[in-house]
């Protein structure tokens, strides 16, 4: 697991279920990325916003993310701790968007060009870019970046 944040949200998770299973009333939420106002940390996902607000972004990885809005989120936290039943998750979450798209809104939203670029990730965890430029795969329907072949 990446990271000493998500190590300790998972162990987290994992010591609220064992308390659960011993009887105590505990019910879990997992929001996906919040985004909104009052992110002043920020969030990895906050920071996403902040770096290309900034111009820091020239490239971007083509994954995906289920947003929600800190307001929607602490609202599933009240109905979870009103309603929720004890030992259940409740994923917290709203639109599934590609890291392209929600660029794209911010864009607009800010009046400035997404990145065209897409950074590539290697299977030793590193990356390179690439600029949309893709091969097929001789004897399949399979598109890579060029540099793969």
């Amino acid at each position: 697991m990446a990271g000493a944040y998500k190590r300790s949200k998972f162990l987290a998770e994992q010591a609220a279920l064992e308390f659960a299973r011993n009887g105590l009333p505990v019910v879990i939420v997992n929001p996906t990325a919040p985004v909104g106002d009052g992110d002043t940390k920020p969030t990895p996902t906050g920071k996403i916003v902040l770096d290309f607000l900034k111009g820091d972004m020239p490239a971007f990885i083509d994954t995906g993310l289920n947003l929600v809005d800190v307001k929607d989120a602490a609202k599933g936290h009240l109905l979870a701790a009103e309603k929720g039943r004890p030992g259940e998750r409740y994923i917290l979450g709203c639109e599934n968007l590609t890291l392209a798209e929600i660029l794209g809104r911010l864009a607009r939203l800010a009046g400035r060009k997404a990145p065209s670029m897409r950074a590539w990730l290697k299977p030793d965890g590193g990356f390179f870019l690439h600029t949309f430029a893709h091969r097929a795969v001789p004897g399949t329907k399979v598109r890579v970046p060029h540099q793969w072949l």
